[in-house]
């Protein structure tokens, strides 16, 4: 079970989901997860940490890019579904005690 909301919580996802799923992924996706990730995926491998290849750069952007907005949009769904269950239970927590 998903940990309850609080009333600030509340009112925050419920501004945020305002602004649509497309600007949540964009943001705490791609922007919160799927940059840094990249960053320092292509570091990673051109300094040739974890025994990783060094390709050469124009085959190596267009993998990082892709495989970094995948992982910010995986993220991104993942959060999005957790914080929407915690938002129906705690609104449906508060319907109901009245």
């Amino acid at each position: 079970m998903a940990k309850p909301m609080t009333e600030k919580q509340r009112a925050r996802w419920s501004a945020l989901r305002r602004h649509g799923w497309a600007w949540f992924v964009f943001v705490y996706g791609l922007l919160r997860y799927g940059l840094p990730w990249g960053i320092f995926m292509f570091i990673a491998s051109n300094l040739h940490l974890f025994g990783m290849q060094s390709f050469p750069l124009r085959a190596e952007l267009p993998a990082l890019t892709i495989a970094s907005i995948l992982f910010g949009t995986s993220m991104a769904a993942v959060q999005w579904h957790r914080e929407e269950r915690r938002f129906e239970e705690a609104r449906g927590n508060s319907t109901s005690s009245v």
